[in-house]
């Protein structure tokens, strides 16, 4: 990982300017290194003196008791270990102004894996405005395997998204290598398809970006918040596929309070998770939380999901009722009512399970944000939300495939009204063959 910025203008204070953080492995044996961290630090003021690096471990003694201090000499005292910023000339500056030093820093660590912090403190208020403006370069490493570029906590997710990517795109495949063409008319397969392939778009932009980041300690900003971007598309084609199911197209194109609560609510969720993961990747935050879960913002997001998926539920189960009723008391297929109705109650029954997988995803990793130990929370996270996206996505094909509650459904979800269907083509110019906007 490779952290690089200049430090800030502090005025007449003490400069206590927060770096980056890093997760490093840890191995039993005294004697063995698990990581390196490289420092580098130019600047072209020779009054810049009395600059250090201050390293944090993430023990109580350390990091969490000079947290919120904002004494400069209470967090040297603190701090694991702290190295002199002692200049030297640059060799490579022509007009021998430049100022640089470099320091390599061996981490050992023996009991588990440790969060690093890396501070810069001055603590003479002359010397930190002398030391404004001089650039730094963080470059921490893990191990020597191929992936220590990555922080522990971020291992294996290379693996996940290059899994998650493959597995959308053989769902996308398959599916539309199956269908029957004439069912690729329907704008409700067309949402569904859509998500998954925001689902295909967002693996390998992810895949990309941890691939460019196994290079070089950075990664790739447009593929990483391109494939953000789409994972948050696609949840919202699926909250909208579920809509349709429960309530009709009269929540999209009807001028009501309820099609106007879904559409805030659809909209909140996008600006908020767009807004987490763009604060998450832009600001460097000494915390340990997922922002996404445990701040403000991702806590809304996830009230605002759950309320909504909440809805859908409730939804779900009065149409339910409402349509298997008429299914039954009307001859919708002839001699085939009974039957007819019975898959009616069987799709809608697991269109409720699905919702309520989702629904209850929330709480639970919301639990799992703050249970689980920082150095496996993130990867373990991110791969259990990959598994339930793409277990959802799958669950919605497969219900959703073309079948003899087809008439009633299509019907419902257009209309609001139910009509009699016959032979095969009874779809055409019908339910969601006809625009719903």
């Amino acid at each position: 990982m490779v952290s690089q910025g200049y430090l800030p203008t502090v005025g007449d204070k003490p400069l206590d300017f927060y770096a980056d953080k890093f997760c490093f492995d840890y191995a039993p044996e005294k004697d063995q290194s698990v990581g390196t961290l490289n420092a580098t630090v130019s600047s072209r003021s020779p009054g810049c003196r009395g600059l250090k690096l201050a390293l944090f471990d993430d023990e109580k003694q350390h990091w969490l008791q000079s947290e919120h201090s904002e004494d400069c000499q209470t967090k040297l005292a603190d701090a694991s270990w702290v190295h002199d910023v002692v200049f030297r000339a640059d060799a490579n500056d022509t007009d021998g102004s430049g100022l640089e030093w470099a320091k390599v820093v061996r981490v050992n660590e023996h009991v588990r894996p440790r969060l690093w912090r890396f501070v810069f403190l001055a603590c003479n208020a002359t010397a930190a405005s002398s030391c404004s403006g001089a650039s730094f370069r963080l470059h921490a490493t893990n191990g020597d395997s191929w992936q220590r570029e990555f922080p522990v906590d971020e291992t294996g997710l290379w693996w996940s998204h290059c899994s998650f990517f493959c597995f959308a795109s053989l769902l996308l495949g398959g599916s539309l290598a199956s269908l029957p063409p004439q069912y690729l008319r329907r704008q409700l397969l067309q949402l569904l398809f859509l998500s998954v392939a925001l689902c295909v778009l967002s693996g390998a932009c992810m895949w990309r970006h941890y691939s460019v980041f196994a290079a070089n300690g950075v990664g790739s900003v447009f593929f990483q918040f391109t494939g953000a971007l789409s994972a948050v598309f696609g949840r919202a084609v699926v909250l909208l596929v579920l809509a349709l199911v429960a309530r009709g197209s009269h929540v999209l194109h009807e001028d009501n309070s309820e099609r106007t609560a879904f559409l805030v609510s659809v909209v909140g969720i996008i600006l908020l998770s767009a807004a987490c993961e763009f604060h998450r990747e832009l600001t460097r935050s000494s915390s340990s939380e997922l922002y996404l879960y445990e701040s403000r913002m991702g806590l809304m997001r996830l009230f605002l999901n759950f309320g909504l998926l909440l809805w859908l539920l409730r939804s779900l189960m009065q149409t339910s009722r409402r349509v298997c009723s008429l299914a039954a008391a009307a001859d919708m297929w002839e001699d085939e009512g009974a039957e007819g109705a019975k898959a009616l109650r069987r799709l809608y029954s697991r269109l409720m399970g699905v919702t309520a997988v989702w629904l209850l995803w929330f709480p639970t990793v919301a639990l799992l944000a703050y249970e689980l130990d920082p150095w496996v929370r993130e990867r373990l996270i991110a791969r259990a939300e990959l598994l339930v996206r793409l277990g959802i996505e799958a669950a919605l094909i497969w219900l959703l495939w073309p079948s003899k509650a087809d008439p009633l459904l299509y019907s419902q979800m257009h209309a609001g009204g139910y009509q009699k269907f016959h032979d095969d083509d009874m779809f055409v110019g019908t339910g969601f063959d006809v625009p719903l906007m």
